[in-house]
C-alpha cells in the first residue's frame, strides 16, 4: 500500500548541526523565561498523545464547563491538568458520568505524577495487517512490537527511555526509542530532548499540519506548563494558553538530507465554551541548502517567496504551512455539542496564509442510563486539496515543495494529515465508556486518496499511500479493558482500496491485541 519513494537512500547521511539548535534554542529561552509570566513549575511529566479514553475524559470535562485550559495541544502537561482537576473535584452535584470521569483521570495523575520514583511500562502488541492510515491511537506500527519504557520525574529534571523492538514496520527500522526524551524545568517552561509525538489540532481522526502519523522527529521541544492566564488586563482577555515551540532534524536518506523541521503553536481559551489555536510549520535548511541565521530570519518574517525581495528557487528559505483552528461548545447541557474545524494554508499572500487545506468535525456526547456511562459520536470531514473550498482547486500543492522533493514527509509517512495530499475523507465514530471504565469504538473512514494524480495521470510514487488515485474505505471496531493490572486491547478491522488506472483492488481484513503494563 505504501509506495516506494524515488528519493530513498540516496545519502549517506551527514552529522547533526548542533550549534543552530543552540543558538535558537538561547532565543526562545529568553524569551520565555523573562518576558512570560506564570507560576515556577517542576519537570511536569508529558500526557503524550495516543490514549483515546483518557482524552474522551477531558475533552468530557472540558465540554462541561468542569476543566477550563487548552486541550488541542498534545503532549498536554500533567502538571496543568492536575490543577484543574483538583477544582473539578470541588464542584458539587457532577453527574455520575462527569464523576466517574474525575476520579479517572485523578487516579491516572496519581500514578504518573510519582515524584522521585523510578517507573517502568511493558507493551506487547500483535497486529496482522495494520492499518497505515494512523489515528491518534498508539498504535502498533507494524505485524508485532515489544516495548519497554523506564521514566522518572525529579523536582527538576524528568527522564524517559523507551526501546520498541518491531517485527516487519513499513519503514524497515525495527529498533525504535520512539518516546524517549530528556527534560529541564525552567521556570513555567520545559525543555525537552527527544523523539516525542505531537498531536496539534483539535481533529478525532489526524490533523492537517502535524500529527502522530509519522514517526516523531527528533529534537528539541519548548512548552509551557501551566496555562495560567496573563495578569496584564489588556491581555487576560485571551484566557488560559499555552506555547510550544519545536525543532528538529529530518533524516538523511532523503533529496534535501537533514532538513530541519521548526513548528510553533500558541492555543488559548478566550471563553469557557471556545478554544484558538495558531499553528506554522517549515522544512528549513538541510543539506546544500542555506541555514544561517539570516536565511533562518527571513524564513520567520516570511520572506520566502521565489520573485520577492530576490527570492529565487536556490536562496529560498523553506517550506512553510500555517493556519488557525478552533474547537467550540455550541450546545451545553446534558448533551454536549461540539464543533471543530482546521484551516492550514500551503502558501503565503499578503502576510497571511492562504491556499488552504480543512478540517470540519462536530461530536455529541450523551450519558448512557444513570449509572455514568457515556457515549460520543463525531463525524469529521478533511480535505488535503490546496483551495478545497473553490471550483479551481490546485492538486500536487499540499505537502509538497520544488525545494524539498521528498514533501512534507519523515520515514515515508506523512507529517500532517494521515490521508497524504489531494485527498478527500469523511470519517464517522461512536465511543462509549462503561461506568467500569472499559472502552469501545466504531468507525467508518471513506476517502478518495491522491486525487492529483488524475488529471495529468502520471503516478505520484512520493504519495505515502497509493501512487496513483484511489478510493478506499475501512471499518474498525475495538475494546479496551483493565486486565491483569494492566489494559488489554482488541481490535478488528477491514479495509479496501480501489485503484485508479487498472490495478488490482486491495482488501485487507484486520486483527490487533495489546497489552500494556505499568510498574
Amino acid at each position: 500500500m505504501t509506495a516506494e519513494r524515488p528519493d530513498s537512500n540516496q545519502h549517506p547521511g551527514y552529522p547533526v548541526t548542533w550549534p543552530i539548535f543552540v543558538r535558537l534554542l538561547s532565543v526562545w529561552l529568553i524569551a520565555l523565561v523573562v518576558c512570560i509570566p506564570g507560576t515556577v513549575a517542576y519537570a511536569e511529566p508529558w500526557v503524550a498523545p495516543g490514549d483515546r479514553r483518557l482524552r474522551l475524559d477531558i475533552e468530557l470535562l472540558t465540554d462541561a464547563g468542569l476543566l477550563n485550559i487548552p486541550i488541542t495541544t498534545w503532549p498536554l502537561s500533567w502538571g496543568d491538568l492536575s490543577e484543574a482537576l483538583t477544582l473539578a473535584a470541588k464542584q458539587t452535584k457532577l453527574s455520575p458520568a462527569l464523576t466517574l470521569a474525575v476520579q479517572r483521570l485523578q487516579h491516572r495523575a496519581r500514578r504518573e505524577v510519582n515524584w522521585g520514583i523510578p517507573q517502568s511500562e511493558y507493551t506487547l502488541a500483535l497486529a496482522d495487517n495494520p492499518l497505515v492510515q494512523r489515528g491518534f491511537r498508539d498504535s502498533s506500527r507494524g505485524n508485532g512490537e515489544l516495548n519497554a519504557a523506564w521514566s522518572y520525574l525529579g523536582e527538576r529534571f524528568s527522564a524517559r527511555i523507551e526501546v520498541a523492538l518491531v517485527a516487519n514496520p513499513d519503514d524497515e527500522r525495527n529498533v525504535t526509542m520512539d518516546g524517549s526524551y530528556v527534560g529541564m524545568a525552567i521556570g513555567n517552561t520545559t525543555v525537552s530532548l527527544g523523539f516525542q509525538d505531537k498531536w496539534w489540532g483539535p481533529g478525532l481522526e489526524s490533523t492537517l499540519a502535524l500529527s502522530t502519523n509519522a514517526r516523531p522527529i527528533p529534537g528539541v521541544l519548548v512548552k509551557r506548563n501551566y496555562s495560567n492566564p496573563f495578569e496584564h488586563p489588556w491581555l487576560r482577555w485571551i484566557g488560559p494558553w499555552t506555547a510550544s515551540f519545536f525543532i528538529g532534524e529530518m533524516e538523511s536518506d532523503r533529496v534535501v538530507a537533514d532538513a530541519r523541521f521548526i513548528g510553533g503553536r500558541i492555543a488559548f481559551r478566550p471563553l469557557p465554551s471556545l478554544e484558538l489555536g495558531l499553528t506554522r510549520t517549515a522544512q528549513w535548511g538541510g543539506q546544500g541548502r542555506d541555514d544561517s541565521l539570516d536565511s533562518f530570519f527571513d524564513l520567520l518574517l516570511g520572506r520566502d517567496n521565489v520573485g520577492d525581495g530576490g527570492i529565487t528557487a536556490a536562496n529560498e528559505p523553506g517550506n512553510q504551512m500555517a493556519g488557525y483552528d478552533w474547537r467550540w461548545r455550541v450546545i451545553r447541557g446534558r448533551f454536549p455539542v461540539v464543533f471543530y474545524g482546521q484551516l492550514i494554508g500551503e502558501d503565503e499572500a499578503g502576510g497571511f496564509p492562504s491556499r488552504f487545506l480543512g478540517q470540519l468535525g462536530v461530536t455529541m456526547t450523551a450519558p448512557v442510563a444513570e449509572y455514568g456511562a457515556s457515549v460520543r459520536t463525531h463525524v469529521e470531514f478533511s480535505d488535503t486539496t490546496c483551495q478545497f473550498y473553490e471550483a479551481s482547486k490546485l492538486f500536487d500543492c499540499a505537502y509538497q515543495h520544488p525545494s524539498y522533493p521528498s514533501g512534507y514527509r519523515f520515514r515515508g509517512r506523512s507529517i500532517g494529515h494521515s490521508t497524504d495530499n489531494d485527498s478527500r475523507q469523511i470519517a464517522l465514530g461512536a465511543s462509549f465508556v462503561s461506568e467500569t471504565g472499559r472502552y469501545y469504538s466504531a468507525t467508518l473512514r471513506i476517502a478518495e486518496l491522491n486525487r492529483g494524480s488524475m488529471p495529468a495521470n502520471i503516478p505520484d510514487p512520493a504519495h505515502s499511500l497509493t501512487s496513483v488515485p484511489a478510493d478506499f474505505w475501512a471499518i474498525d471496531i475495538s475494546h479496551e479493558r483493565p486486565f491483569y493490572g494492566g489494559d488489554v486491547t482488541l481490535g478488528v478491522g477491514y479495509s479496501k482500496m480501489e485503484f485508479a488506472q487498472g490495478a488490482p483492488d486491495r482488501s485487507e481484513p484486520r486483527l490487533i491485541l495489546e497489552w500494556k503494563n505499568s510498574f
